[in-house]
């Protein structure tokens, strides 16, 4: 899997979480990434708060406070 060497290579602020629709499903992906050892923190940052931080327009549609 390419993550782990994405993740010694750059910090989890800049890490977005993303698929490869239609050849697997989004759940897929969330299983690969848990497996890789990411703490809660890292995998908030990844599944939603980077992008958030990226498009603060996105922030007034959902609950979130920027980090």
């Amino acid at each position: 899997m390419a993550m782990l060497p994405l993740a010694n290579l750059v910090w989890a602020k800049q890490i977005l979480f993303g698929t490869d629709l239609p050849f697997r499903i989004a759940a897929d992906h969330v299983k690969g990434l848990a497996a890789c050892a990411f703490n809660a923190q890292d995998l908030a940052l990844i599944h939603r708060d980077n992008a958030l931080h990226l498009m603060p327009q996105l922030m007034a549609l959902t609950d979130a406070e920027p980090y």
